[in-house]
């Protein structure tokens, strides 16, 4: 059975997950799950437990996957991201392209989507260091001598 697979939930996820009163979020026993999440969120299980757990690449979860989640708890981006101990700030809401975006071609398009990557690489690798760094501290012990 995948609920039992799974690892423990941090309480304050757990909290929030009960806190919505969406019985999705819980399991047959009335606690929270992580697949539960997923299937509120319409995202792979996979995908929750890795923000839960800040198991995520460098650049850090998609913000879509922050975006859904927050929703679903009836939270702010910001704090999901925090809670996923992403350092960098999120916006709190997703950008939106205008409707006049639908007239662009493909190629424009992906001219579109590759600048804003370009001007969001900064914050993205920016988080992901800072977090790199943390973990890095936290890792390191003192070494004894003699």
């Amino acid at each position: 059975m995948i609920e039992k697979i799974e690892r423990s939930i941090p309480e304050k996820w757990a909290v929030a997950m009960k806190q919505t009163g969406n019985r999705e979020m819980l399991d047959k026993f009335g606690e929270p799950s992580m697949n539960g999440l997923a299937r509120a969120t319409g995202l792979a299980p996979v995908t929750v437990r890795r923000l839960i757990h800040g198991e995520y690449t460098k650049t850090g979860p998609e913000p879509h996957v922050i975006h859904k989640v927050a929703q679903a708890l009836g939270k702010k981006p910001s704090l999901i991201a925090k809670w996923a101990g992403l350092n960098g700030t999120i916006s709190e809401k997703l950008y939106e392209l205008p409707p006049e975006a639908a007239y662009l071609t493909a190629r424009q398009q992906k001219m579109v989507d590759s600048f804003i990557r370009d001007l969001t690489e900064h914050a993205r690798l920016t988080a992901a260091a800072t977090e790199e760094a943390a973990e890095s501290l936290v890792l390191r012990r003192p070494t004894r001598v003699g």
